[in-house]
């Protein structure tokens, strides 16, 4: 024992030393392998355009000068970031590809900083969700699918494959062109909550029935309270939708939105046009809005509940029309309890993420 004791202590130093300089060494080792690993590291398409929106976050923090106002749009290319040293070239952070270019689209949206990064590459390109769908459906004359009619491509049919998710909800994709997605939501909103289009007192009825005028109205604000609350961290995506009011009669036989869109509003949220909803049924038994055939290939036809379109009648001022649960279109009093279905609009340039717009895997684009 007095001999191990010994030898410890004519060799510790020398022990300690080997071990400070292999712990060194190891050091080093774990120092190159990280250098390396971030020289040779190439990224995905879709890590380089989320780095692009990070490092911009970070470029507009130091530089707030450059930040939009609200509804405006600026562009921060590659080359601004790289010269900033906020981001490597793009050619060393995508080495499989060559020639490649980026920018971050800023836009501005109620105080709300809405970034949508777009690389180009000669193997590559962003697909904004608008362009997937358009790469995807054929343009269609007859039978379910999508259309191109009064300037819009618009779904029609009772068996379509535009499904979207967004914040939280499951949406129908209504119609595009080339600047918003209007969406309508997959059902009623069934929070047992039922909504008056309007109570007001109606002076021309002389009655508590209502009007039916959409501005100003109860639903109106109703719409507005679920845009403040609910979609409070979403206001960045919803743009205004130019809502068609006019009203019509129950005989009106207009698709085109010459009636419903001579009178508009803009707003948040809204509700559907009466044209929009006949222009989805392929029936040519499709009339006007008291046509029962309205509801047949109609994937807008079957909700839970009976809900609000936003047009009044023009014969009455305290008449609205609604859906049924089965999709018959009826004229009710302003002042009735009924669900509602909100419609908003969303940017087209939105990038593509995943899904084929079914029910089980609806469209879902990057929130960046």
């Amino acid at each position: 024992m007095n001999n191990v004791k010994n030898l410890w202590q004519e060799n510790k130093k020398l022990v300690i030393l080997y071990g400070l300089g292999g712990f060194f060494i190891l050091l080093i080792l774990i120092f190159v392998i990280i250098i390396l690993m971030n020289v040779l590291r190439t990224y995905k398409y879709n890590d380089v355009e989320q780095i692009m929106v990070e490092k911009t976050e970070k470029y507009l923090k130091q530089n707030s000068s450059f930040i939009p106002n609200d509804g405006e749009e600026i562009t921060i290319d590659n080359q601004t970031l790289t010269n900033g040293k906020y981001m490597k070239e793009l050619s060393k952070l995508i080495k499989k590809d060559s020639n490649c270019t980026g920018e971050v689209l800023v836009n501005n949206n109620k105080g709300q900083l809405r970034y949508t990064p777009l690389l180009k590459c000669d193997n590559y390109k962003t697909a904004s969700l608008t362009e997937k769908i358009l790469e995807t459906e054929e343009i269609k004359n007859e039978d379910d699918g999508l259309y191109f009619m009064n300037n819009y491509y618009t779904y029609r049919g009772e068996y379509l494959n535009n499904y979207i998710q967004f914040a939280g909800f499951s949406w129908r994709i209504l119609k595009f062109d080339s600047e918003k997605i209007m969406l309508i939501l997959s059902d009623t909103i069934n929070n047992k909550t039922l909504y008056v289009f309007d109570d007001r007192y109606n002076e021309w009825e002389q009655k508590n029935s209502g009007k039916n005028t959409f501005e100003n109205s109860r639903i109106e604000n109703t719409l507005q309270n679920i845009y403040t609350n609910d979609f409070v961290n979403y206001h960045k995506y919803i743009l205004p939708t130019i809502a068609c009011v006019h009203k019509r009669a129950t005989t009106d036989q207009d698709k085109a939105g010459a009636i419903d869109c001579s009178t508009t509003v803009e707003t948040n949220l809204s509700l559907l046009s009466v044209y929009d909803y006949l222009n989805v049924s392929l029936d040519p038994l499709c009339k006007d809005a008291t046509s029962q055939s309205c509801r047949n290939y109609n994937y807008l036809a079957t909700t839970k509940n009976k809900w609000w379109l936003i047009n009044g009648t023009d014969d009455k001022t305290d008449t609205v029309f609604a859906a049924s649960s089965t999709g018959v279109i009826s004229v009710d009093k302003a002042a009735s309890k009924r669900d509602i279905r909100p419609v908003l609009s969303i940017p087209t340039n939105l990038v593509y993420k995943s899904g084929n717009g079914s029910q089980n895997d609806p469209y879902t684009f990057y929130e960046y």
